[in-house]
C-alpha cells in the first residue's frame, strides 16, 4: 500500500491504522516534496514526478525485503491533497495502481480519469461533510467502477477517529477483494 498523506499532512497518519495494513501487506508511505512547516509537507509534483518517486521507493523496499514485495496489486491510497494526486496517479498508471483509496478527497471522483482502475474505496469522516465524496463513489459505481463509500466513525478531516484500525481493516478487505 502506498500512503499519500494530504495537505501539509503528516507522512505518519497511516500509523493510526498500522495493524490493518499490515495484515494487508506493506505499507509504503512517502512524504510530500514542498515543506509546509517543522515536519509537515506538501505535494507540488506533477503525477509523472510523484511516480518516479513511488517506483524508487518500491524498488528500495523490494531490495530490502528480499524480493518479497508483489508489485502487481499495489493499493494506492491518498488522504485528501494526497487523494487528488492518487486519483491523477490512478489515471495515468492504472496497471500499477489498480486499486485506490481516496480519503477525504477534496473534489468529487472523476470516473473518466479513474476509468483504468479495477476498484475504488471513497471515505470520509462522519464529522465532516460528505456529500461530494459520497457523489464521486455513486458516480464511480453508475460508470462501471467498483466503488463504495465508507464512513468513518468519529473521525473529521485529517483525523481517523476513534476505531481507526477496525474501520480501516474494513475498507482494505473491500479493496482488497476480487
Amino acid at each position: 500500500l502506498v500512503y499519500l498523506h494530504g495537505m501539509c499532512g503528516d507522512v505518519t497518519a497511516a500509523d493510526f491504522f498500522r495493524e490493518a495494513v499490515r495484515s494487508h501487506g506493506t505499507l509504503v508511505a512517502l512524504r510530500g516534496d514542498k515543506h509546509c512547516t517543522s515536519d509537515r509537507f506538501k505535494w507540488r509534483d506533477e503525477p509523472s514526478k510523484m511516480h518516479q518517486r513511488i517506483r524508487k521507493a518500491l524498488d528500495v523496499v523490494q531490495a530490502r525485503r528480499g524480493g518479497e514485495l508483489n508489485l502487481e496489486s499495489v493499493v494506492l491510497f491518498g488522504y485528501s491533497q494526497g487523494a487528488e494526486r492518487a486519483e491523477k496517479l490512478a489515471e495515468r498508471y492504472p496497471k500499477l495502481f489498480p486499486r485506490v483509496v481516496l480519503g477525504g478527497p477534496p473534489m468529487r471522483a472523476s470516473p473518466v480519469r479513474l476509468r483504468g482502475v479495477s476498484a475504488v474505496a471513497v471515505l470520509g469522516g462522519e464529522l465532516e461533510t460528505t456529500e461530494n465524496m459520497r457523489a464521486g463513489a455513486d458516480a464511480l459505481l453508475a460508470a462501471g467502477i467498483r466503488s463504495r463509500f465508507f464512513s468513518i466513525e468519529c473521525a473529521y478531516h485529517g483525523w481517523y477517529g476513534t476505531n481507526a484500525e477496525a474501520q480501516m481493516s474494513e475498507v482494505l478487505d473491500w479493496i482488497a477483494a476480487p
